[in-house]
């Protein structure tokens, strides 16, 4: 009768385990802390994650004692770490939210699978291994696809077409502005971060800033239309803008 990997280890050994557990899953979901202090919000998410963490300790130490269990969770771990990824690249307050989630698993996972391994070693390195494949798999191709969507930016893709609605009712005068900024219609506020678009008019030409995104990661990121296709001053907002292949549209990293 095989005994289970976890009641292999020592006392010492379990002890050196959880408490490895607890400090990587705290580590990862503490950006959520910084980001709810900085931003004055507490939302039960954040709440909700911390929840979580001894939940995440249960699940990994149980991880120990079944190979199927094990492999099964990594699969639809795989699964749902590759979505997510895709998206992220659609929504990008997403990877905050699924790095914090996602983060803590992959580690309990990868220390799952190479307790695995270790324990199993003699049973033949391929199926030993075969839990950390599975890990190391879902790594590359999560790279890969951020590699290749990255230059697609399929973010301003999928919103283009909001874009150019909202940049009719700005030049037809349907939205009301008070110092250059506006709020979006509800419809269109998923477009700007906040819901906020600022815009103006100089020389009949118009200069229309959605925002992508802005706090502790990217201040002041977002596209900027202009209606004459002129490139904008490289003093207004933006240090570095950068020419989309688009007609009209330019891109800001941040200040």
């Amino acid at each position: 009768m095989k005994i289970p990997i976890f009641d292999r280890l020592t006392s010492i050994q379990r002890k050196v385990i959880i408490a490895i557990l607890i400090v990587l899953g705290f580590l990862c979901f503490a950006i959520l802390l910084v980001h709810a202090v900085r931003h004055r919000q507490f939302s039960a998410l954040i709440v909700l994650s911390y929840l979580l963490l001894p939940a995440y300790i249960m699940v990994v130490i149980g991880l120990f004692h079944n190979k199927l269990v094990l492999i099964g969770s990594l699969l639809a771990f795989s699964v749902a770490t590759i979505l997510d990824t895709l998206i992220a690249q659609i929504e990008p307050n997403v990877r905050l939210y699924g790095f914090c989630i996602i983060m803590p698993a992959f580690l309990y996972f990868t220390i799952a699978s190479l307790v695995y391994l270790w324990h199993h070693r003699k049973e033949g390195v391929w199926q030993a291994a075969l839990p950390l494949g599975i890990i190391v798999s879902c790594t590359i191709i999560v790279l890969s696809l951020t590699a290749i969507l990255k230059p697609l930016d399929i973010y301003f893709l999928w919103r283009l077409k909001g874009y150019n609605e909202v940049i009719n009712l700005i030049e037809n005068d349907k939205i009301k502005f008070a110092y250059g900024m506006a709020n979006l219609p509800e419809k269109y506020q998923y477009l700007s971060n906040n819901g906020l678009v600022e815009a103006r008019q100089h020389n009949n030409v118009w200069s229309i800033f959605f925002y992508r995104s802005s706090g502790i990661l990217v201040d002041g990121s977002g596209y900027l239309y202009r209606s004459d296709n002129s490139s904008p001053d490289s003093k207004d907002r933006c240090r570095n803008w950068h020419h989309l292949k688009y007609p009209n549209w330019f891109y800001c990293g941040g200040h």
